[in-house]
């Protein structure tokens, strides 16, 4: 975009606007919370089954997700100040660029 190759496209310049920083941390511990709770929930599994074996085919529909979650929640929150300093180059670019266009 800062090389303006492409005209800005105003849905996603408006979709730039809305989105700040508290928005992708409020996702990301949402998707940590929501990833050890799957994980809390295997583990009370495991227990009631007396940390014997398990049917690998079941818990792994409850880890494997699990798992997922907290690594994506985890670089979302790590993501989000870095992608909030772009935001702040993109819409200096875009600005430039409707006034270069007026």
């Amino acid at each position: 975009m800062s090389a303006q190759f492409m005209p800005v496209d105003p849905l996603f310049e408006g979709l730039v606007t809305r989105v700040r920083v508290h928005h992708g941390l409020a996702l990301g511990i949402i998707l940590i919370v929501l990833g050890w709770l799957g994980a809390t929930a295997t583990l009370v599994i495991w227990q009631h089954a007396l940390f014997g074996d398990l049917a690998p085919l079941w818990v792994m529909r409850i880890a494997i997700p699990s798992a997922l979650s907290i690594a994506l929640g985890a670089q979302t929150i790590l993501a989000s100040p870095f992608l909030s300093l772009l935001k702040v180059q993109f819409l200096e670019t875009a600005a430039r660029s409707r006034t270069n266009q007026a």
